[in-house]
């Protein structure tokens, strides 16, 4: 999910190029994640972390997402 808005962010489009099994096998089995850029705000690189955690227990269900996205709107 956030890496849809990683692809708004920096307007460039996450894995471009790479074959899909090579996305599958970088994300499913390496874990790997785009880099979050440092200009971004620390409050949306902390969300997008927590959604690319390696558990998916660990990350925030939807209504939490919309929830922190509230709150940094705030």
């Amino acid at each position: 999910m956030f890496t849809a808005v990683w692809e708004l962010y920096t307007n460039k489009q996450a894995y471009e190029g790479a074959h899909y099994g090579a996305v599958v096998e970088s994300v499913v089995v390496a874990g790997e994640r785009p880099s979050i850029p440092d200009n971004m705000p620390h409050g949306y690189a902390s969300l997008m972390r927590s959604c690319w955690a390696e558990s998916p227990a660990a990350r925030p269900t939807f209504n939490g997402v919309v929830q922190r996205i509230e709150c940094l709107l705030d």
